[in-house]
């Protein structure tokens, strides 16, 4: 084959600081098992060890992750393929997550057990909008909400301090 191939696998922050049961980070044990397996057998030295990253968690996240894939399958830049059955299940099945008053949240999914399947199909896409400046929800509303969160925050602060 002659070249690398790059491989970049795009996670939660939870790889990245949690400590497991193993007495590392996942992001740790992913990047040890690919190096061993990079160097040791034939068939892989053509690829570069696995290096895992994630899209800092920010606040209205989960938000931007919901409108991010609905914008991609909307514009046809996400398709799914028929043979992608846990994703296409997912779509089926995944609920919205309620608030405090029993009502549905828009773009908040619900636990259960089809959101690891969106979260591995929504990391990568927030993750490289992110990248390049792109937020699915990047309206005048949200922004100078989070203007007034954070004028609000520095008037606490500087209450605190003062």
């Amino acid at each position: 084959m002659g070249c690398t191939m790059p491989y970049e696998h795009i996670s939660d922050q939870q790889a990245m600081n949690r400590w497991n049961p193993a007495g590392s980070f996942v992001y740790r044990e992913w990047y040890k098992i690919s190096l061993k397996m990079t160097k040791d057998r034939e068939e892989y030295k053509h690829l570069q060890p696995i290096y895992m990253k994630a899209p800092d968690k920010l606040p209205g996240s989960v938000e931007d992750r919901v409108k991010t894939v609905l914008n991609k399958l909307a514009t046809g830049e996400l398709l799914i393929s028929a043979r992608c059955e846990k994703v296409i299940d997912m779509f089926a099945q995944l609920k919205r997550a309620k608030d405090k008053q029993g009502l549905d949240e828009v773009f908040k999914p619900a636990r259960n057990k089809h959101l690891h399947v969106f979260d591995a199909l929504s990391y990568p896409m927030y993750y490289y909008d992110l990248l390049q400046g792109l937020s699915s929800s990047d309206s005048d509303d949200e922004e100078e909400e989070e203007e007034d969160e954070l004028e609000e925050d520095e008037e606490q602060i500087v209450t605190t301090l003062g």
